[in-house]
């Protein structure tokens, strides 16, 4: 657990969106988390997972890859700032998604 007390600033959260392709892409999130591990008042959610299994079928019917697609929402939801990255050659189809609820927000 964290606490924090008035008048401290409240830290911000930044979801890291963007192409993953089940593993295949990049880890783009890496670096941007190195890039921005200097900036004390700041929680980044990153989705890409340490123990990802690319047999999991991109569909509401596979549990695991339901939670994660779950997870990835809850987090964009409570984020202050969305960083979104799309990979040349990917498809990024949950990316795609996102954009899609969230360009309105103004994250």
């Amino acid at each position: 657990m964290r606490e924090i007390k008035a008048p401290a600033t409240l830290p911000k959260r930044i979801f890291l969106a963007g192409s993953i392709e089940m593993g295949q892409a990049e880890n783009w999130q890496e670096r941007v988390v190195r890039e921005l591990s200097d900036l004390q008042h700041m929680t980044i959610l990153n989705p890409r997972r340490d123990d990802w299994d690319d047999s999991w079928v991109q569909s509401i019917t596979d549990p695991k890859f339901k939670e994660q697609v779950e997870w990835e929402i809850a987090a964009q939801e409570v984020a202050d700032l969305i960083f979104m990255y799309f990979a040349p050659n990917t498809k990024s189809p949950v990316t795609l998604l996102e954009l899609g609820l969230f360009a309105r927000s103004g994250k």
